[in-house]
């Protein structure tokens, strides 16, 4: 786990599930994940990225 840079706004974990079918197999989606650090694959940075 690598600290990259602070995102432009905050992106609620409401807003993430919104975007649920963009972001499938996010673990942090998946029912029962705690809000904690976790990998983050390149293409769902990439996407959550692109919300800012």
């Amino acid at each position: 786990v690598k600290y990259r840079r602070k995102t432009k706004r905050q992106i609620s974990l409401e807003e993430l599930k919104t975007h649920a079918e963009r972001l499938e197999d996010f673990a942090l989606l998946r029912r029962g994940n705690r809000l904690s650090i976790m990998p983050v694959s390149k293409a769902h940075w990439d996407f959550i990225l692109s919300l800012e």
